[in-house]
């Protein structure tokens, strides 16, 4: 048994890599999601595998849906590279880029259709998944990822400091819940006070990890500036939700793309400090979960660890 969640992990992904290389090799276009899923952390999947021994399951047992998680994380970042305009993928071009944005999306829609047909065999499993997919869609549906989207917001006044923990939440946690629950169906199928508790310290840690990453994206903005209204726009639901009494300034800016004197505001309020206590907060929630809901095992252990130690990873890479 591994001593640390990140032995654990290693040990994970190597599994969940060698089952997705199989999976790929039996696709069509593999070549083209090879360059997909390579270099993935592959974070959501080993929660699943922990999850389901922390219950009492086996890894062998819950890494089709280990598997299956990682190929849904992985079709909605080849969308996401193109609607947020990315240039790169770890250090490689995305897949819109490497073909064209409507093969890419092709691509990405047949990872999320494999996904779930590989779980059909479990009723519970696959409807998690599907409605994980669904929940997804809605919060990247709900996303101000334009200057316009954000001045429709607030013309409707649908610009409030909530948005961000209901995108957050939709977005990025509901993901890493339906994870942790997939890991729970496989091990205790029949407990639904338990699957349901799975998905709650899936869904704390998702919000902990989105906000860490969010975290790190204002960093870079402070170290190297913002090169245009699209980069602070992206970021505006988490900041509103750190400082809600910004709506107002922020809705006087942006309609004249005042840059600089959006993150003169900014620079005005603790930031990273007020995110640092709300991502303890969430983390803290996840842990409680495990403490009072799950087994007291090895395996329960690591899921203590797991929500600190991918919070740490993000920040590390913009220290």
């Amino acid at each position: 048994m591994s001593d640390s969640f990140e032995e654990y992990w290693f040990r994970a992904r190597k599994l969940i890599d060698e089952r997705m290389e199989e999976e790929i090799e039996e696709m069509r276009f593999s070549r083209y999601v090879k360059k997909v899923v390579s270099g993935g952390k592959r974070f959501r999947g080993t929660l699943t595998m922990l999850t389901a021994q922390a219950l009492g399951g086996k890894a062998e047992d819950a890494l089709p849906f280990s598997v299956a998680v990682e190929f849904v994380h992985q079709g909605t970042l080849i969308h996401d590279d193109f609607f947020d305009g990315h240039d790169s993928r770890r250090g490689r071009l995305p897949l819109y880029k490497v073909l064209d944005p409507r093969r890419a999306f092709m691509i990405a829609d047949m990872m999320l259709s494999i996904a779930q047909w590989k779980l059909t065999g479990s009723r519970d499993g696959y409807q998690t998944l599907a409605k994980a997919i669904y929940e997804t869609c809605q919060g990247a549906i709900m996303e101000p990822l334009n200057q316009k989207t954000f001045l429709d917001y607030i013309k409707d006044k649908a610009l409030k400091d909530t948005m961000y923990l209901t995108i957050a939440g939709l977005k990025t946690a509901e993901l890493y819940g339906a994870a942790c629950k997939l890991g729970a169906i496989s091990a205790a199928p029949k407990d639904q006070a338990l699957l349901q508790k799975a998905h709650e310290y899936g869904v704390h840690l998702g919000i902990a990890y989105q906000m860490a990453d969010d975290l790190t994206d204002y960093i870079a903005i402070r170290k190297h500036g913002a090169t245009d209204i699209v980069t602070v726009t992206k970021l505006v639901p988490f900041l509103l939700h750190l400082v809600p009494s910004a709506i107002p300034k922020l809705a006087y800016l942006f309609p004249d793309g005042k840059l600089k004197g959006i993150t003169t505001l900014l620079d005005e309020e603790d930031i990273p400090g007020r995110s640092h206590r709300e991502i303890d907060h969430y983390v803290k929630m996840a842990k409680d979960t495990v403490r009072v809901y799950f087994p007291d095992n090895k395996h329960a252990k690591l899921l203590l660890e797991a929500p600190s130690y991918l919070v740490r990873k993000l920040l590390e890479e913009i220290a």
